[in-house]
């Protein structure tokens, strides 16, 4: 198990290592609070408008629809463009934000988080930078859960057998999407 710390700061590395490496390459990275605007268009101008909610198609799947118990649920959040013109949409540099990931349980009750660490609560670093996605372009990633979920001070156990649903958005997009999920014994 990764202590907090030596993980709080692997996030920090390497959000600072990803922010070198843009800038080494020439792009940029626009550092921007959580739910702050920017009017739609980038600082630097460079990137079109940020898509709106009904230029977008906002999509999750898992691997299965059936998973034994501690066996690994993977997830795929993918936003494609369907107008005929090129928007942004915001990604994080760390993993977990924008697109996020949140996994609940038949009662509602949030189980798991991408921005979690060792199955416990944790926020995610909030960089984010605009990608842009033409007419019929996609983004997606992929995020792995091992049925793990706990809250501090308590070790993290495996959740009940049950329902479960998770939930995918991107920042600053009023669109979501979910599937449901079941976990045996």
């Amino acid at each position: 198990m990764v202590s907090f710390a030596r993980t709080h700061c692997a996030r920090a590395i390497f959000c600072c290592g990803a922010i070198a490496v843009l800038a080494l390459f020439g792009l940029t990275a626009t550092p921007v609070a959580a739910g702050a605007s920017t009017d739609g268009v980038s600082p630097s101008g460079s990137k079109p408008a940020l898509c709106a909610a009904s230029a977008v198609h906002v999509a999750i799947t898992t691997n299965r629809t059936a998973y034994a118990a501690g066996q690994l649920v993977r997830m795929k959040s993918s936003i494609t463009n369907v107008s005929k013109t090129p928007c942004s949409v915001w990604l994080g540099l760390d993993p977990g934000f924008s697109p996020s990931f949140l996994v609940t349980n038949a009662k509602k009750k949030e189980v798991w988080d991408r921005c979690w660490v060792d199955d416990r609560s944790f926020g995610c670093s909030e960089v984010l930078y605009q990608d842009r996605l033409g007419p019929g372009q996609s983004y997606h990633t992929i995020a792995e859960w091992d049925q793990g979920s706990g809250t501090q001070p308590h070790p993290p156990e495996r959740v009940h057998p049950g329902t479960y649903t998770v939930v995918t958005y991107y920042q600053d997009i009023a669109r979501t999407a979910k599937v449901r999920f079941k976990i045996s014994r």
